[in-house]
């Protein structure tokens, strides 16, 4: 498992089949994370449907970080699990990935994710070699803009569908490192 500390209250974890129960009601009070996370719709699915949806997701994760080392990690701030951050399937050929992310609405405003997204950058950089990181943010999502640009990623395409920001090994300048990093895994 894939463990960052950042500080006494904010911490990554890697996402496990435990966090399903948590996820599904936090996906229950915010729709939009439901959307864009899952592809579900707001409204649409039961209970039910949505923790099959996020065991299936955690499941999926698990195969892609030992298959190319693409995770999905939960944010957890003050002891509870409040979003997910994940690098999405990285291209071995090309050196880049996807970061997506998500948190409660309940604590926007905190600079959580912009925390939480540096710390990951540092790692996919540093750790993991990547050349090129992209965040896909929806047209109308204001929020969700704010935290490539404070990052210093640059607004590469824009469509009527959404934004598409991007950030280079060469630009990222973020020092000192955020967050302390293991790995506890064994592949079997």
């Amino acid at each position: 498992m894939l463990i960052c500390t950042i500080n006494t209250d904010l911490h990554l974890k890697q996402l496990q089949k435990s966090d399903v129960d948590t996820l599904v009601y936090l996906l229950e009070h915010n729709p939009e994370a439901r959307v864009e996370w899952l592809k579900a719709q707001p409204m649409a699915a039961q209970t039910q449907d949505l923790r099959r949806l996020v065991m299936s997701y955690i499941d999926t994760g698990e195969m892609r970080y030992f298959m190319n080392g693409a995770f999905d990690m939960g944010i957890w701030y003050q002891q509870r699990i409040v979003g997910v951050i994940e690098l999405h399937t990285i291209n071995p050929e090309y050196r880049r990935s996807d970061l997506g992310y998500w948190l409660d609405s309940s604590i926007y405003g905190q600079g959580i994710m912009t925390t939480a997204a540096r710390a990951l950058l540092d790692y996919s950089f540093h750790t993991y070699g990547l050349r090129e990181i992209r965040i896909h943010c929806d047209a109308g999502n204001v929020k969700s803009q704010a935290i490539p640009e404070r990052l210093g990623f640059v607004r590469e395409f824009t469509s009527t569908e959404g934004i598409v920001y991007v950030i280079r090994e060469q630009q990222w300048t973020a020092q000192p490192p955020v967050g302390v990093w293991q790995d506890t895994s064994t592949p079997d």
